[in-house]
Formats: C-alpha cells, sequence, structure tokens
C-alpha cells in the first residue's frame, strides 16, 4: 500500500470516527468496489443509470464529503462517458 493511500485511509477512518461510524474495513472497500454506473441509451438520449448502494457504501461517501450520484441521469450532447473493465 502506498503512502498516499495509507493518508488518504487514516483521514476517512477518523471523519467515520467524528459521524461515529464504526464500519469494517473489508466490508468498506468491498462495497465501495460494487459501486457502478451504467449508460444506456433510449428515444435518441443517453442516460446514466447507477444501481441502489448496498452495505456501507453510502456511510462511506458522506463523511468523505463526496456527492452520492444519483439514480439516474441524462447525458447532454458532446458528453464524454468512460468505461472501465475490471
Amino acid at each position: 500500500m502506498s503512502f498516499l493511500a495509507l493518508v488518504l485511509l487514516h483521514e476517512l477512518d477518523r471523519r467515520l470516527q467524528r459521524k461515529d461510524l464504526k464500519l469494517e474495513w473489508g466490508d468498506v472497500l468491498r462495497d465501495l468496489a460494487q459501486v457502478r454506473e451504467v449508460e444506456v441509451r433510449h428515444a435518441q438520449k443517453r442516460y446514466v443509470l447507477r444501481p441502489p448502494l448496498k452495505g456501507t457504501a453510502g456511510h462511506a461517501f458522506q463523511p468523505a464529503g463526496v456527492a452520492i450520484p444519483p439514480p439516474a441521469r441524462e447525458l447532454t450532447r458532446g458528453a464524454k462517458t468512460t468505461v472501465q473493465t475490471s
């Protein structure tokens, strides 16, 4: 694990403690790894859909100060999406 990863891990842990959240790191990492978005096309429009968050993922976003992506949003013309394969 890199130094930066350790610093970020420590900061997230500090923020979780401040919110009085006691989460297992294995659960947090597993649940965050499951956050997905899917691009779909319908009637000449493009949308990005996000399945519901599972487990501890929502709890990890909030103390980190990261907004949880909306479950559905329309992509505007010219918007670029990235494809990540695992």
